[in-house]
């Protein structure tokens, strides 16, 4: 590994002794992707909020990254961490999550961006919540640089999630702020993961606190479908870190209720199917569309259930 460093932070008022206004570690994970990245340390530097230290942790690309990096240092201050041997998205990302300061962290992947107030509304949020172990946002979806369109901000749940985890997505990596301490105790990403791994991080936050929602689309989200470095488009791998994430949970997950645990299994099935869709595996996209249909029915049939239930009580 090589570090290139440019000393402070992206304001001069920017220290890691600032209590207004904490320091905020932003770690940007990339791997030849050099004119995203550009965009996405850009995205940081035009940030609201003024105490950031921008970390660019780089898993081996050979794009010219290096290069271009130093080019942007010469602009504002960031630190840089080459990562000769590729060790994959995880490891760069713990990489930089050991040499980051900032009492808080934030995600961000090569390819997204931040709206300019993401950082200092979800800070503001943490400091009026200290017992939060996790404050996510909402984000607003790019396709080919033209379609965009926005997650509603309101279907975010928050709150003490330990069970509810399992049953939703709650957000992407670059939506993620978590404060350092929160973070060590639940254990940093997961290196052996090549897909979820926002997820699994997610689950385990979710059994050391509860969750905050900035209810806003602060982060911008790009989907192209020419990105050959893209990971939505690898279904087997997929399909081995859902049945990783299942086995290393298996205690939590057996003690969901049962509509729990079909409302689970619904949750990895909708995912799956547009998975399917993209790779072209139309077998298995079949496949998860008929097992779908069928737990739907059984939930509707369930609750249709509780419902004349209640009626007769009354």
């Amino acid at each position: 590994m090589t570090l290139l460093c440019r000393e402070g932070n992206t304001a001069e008022k920017g220290t890691v002794l600032d209590m207004e206004n904490p320091l905020v570690s932003a770690i940007i994970t990339t791997h030849n992707r050099k004119e995203l990245l550009m965009r996405a340390i850009e995205s940081v530097r035009n940030q609201t909020y003024p105490n950031i230290e921008i970390i660019v942790a780089d898993d081996g690309s050979t794009d010219g990254t290096r290069e271009a990096v130093e080019e942007a240092a010469q602009h504002g201050p960031l630190i840089y961490l080459h990562n000769t041997d590729a060790p994959g998205g995880n490891r760069a990302r713990n990489i930089g999550i050991r040499q980051a300061e900032g009492e808080y962290l934030a995600f961000l992947d090569d390819d997204d961006e931040w709206f300019p107030s993401k950082t200092e509304k979800q800070v503001r949020y943490y400091q009026e919540h200290p017992e939060l172990a996790l404050v996510g946002c909402a984000r607003t979806d790019e396709y080919d640089y033209r379609v965009r369109i926005r997650r509603d901000p309101r279907a975010i749940p928050e709150g003490d999630l330990s069970r509810a985890v399992f049953c939703t997505f709650l957000f992407s990596t670059s939506c993620m702020m978590i404060r350092r301490d929160q973070l060590l105790k639940a254990g940093l990403f997961d290196e052996s993961l090549q897909f979820w791994q926002d997820y699994e991080l997610q689950i385990r936050l979710c059994q050391i606190g509860a969750v905050g929602v900035v209810r806003e689309n602060l982060t911008l989200y790009r989907i192209l479908s020419a990105d050959r470095e893209r990971k939505t488009n690898r279904f087997d791998g997929w399909m081995q870190a859902v049945r990783e994430i299942q086995s290393r949970h298996r205690a939590l997950i057996q003690a969901l209720p049962e509509d729990m645990q079909r409302r689970m299994e619904l949750n990895i099935l909708e995912d799956g199917i547009y998975r399917a869709a993209v790779c072209g595996r139309s077998s298995e996209q079949q496949r998860f569309l008929e097992r779908r249909n069928f737990l739907i029915r059984r939930l509707e049939e369930a609750g249709a259930r509780a419902e004349g239930m209640q009626e007769q009580q009354s």
